[in-house]
């Protein structure tokens, strides 16, 4: 994927056939402290985000300091404690904003 063409500081879930399939479960574009683009992946692939149970979420942030000091966007530990931020569903962070409104016309259907 050419860099210079990639949208900034959106989540998304990693595709079959990109690299890091497998290894992690999101990537995110975003611009380092130089001002390169660089790809941030984060995530267990072979786990279930259970972030809407209250102690779980609790345990996570604690653990890893989310509300202390999350560090720079270019840095995997940011993008995963905003994914366990309580308030969104992970569908808010990595889908995008058509596949939302689709979604909500859907629902607002029936």
């Amino acid at each position: 994927m050419d860099k210079k063409n990639v949208t900034l500081n959106k989540p998304r879930r990693i595709g079959k056939g990109e690299p890091g399939y497998g290894k992690k479960k999101f990537a995110v574009y975003v611009k380092n402290d130089r001002g390169n683009v660089v790809r941030v992946t984060f995530g267990d692939p072979n786990m279930e985000i259970k972030r809407d149970n209250p102690a779980r979420r609790k345990n996570f942030r604690a653990r890893h300091s989310c509300d202390d000091n999350v560090g720079p966007k270019w840095k995997a530990r940011y993008w995963s404690c905003k994914m366990w931020e309580g308030g969104k569903s992970v569908t808010d962070y990595t889908s995008s904003t058509i596949h939302r409104k689709f979604i909500e016309y859907i629902n607002n259907q029936t």
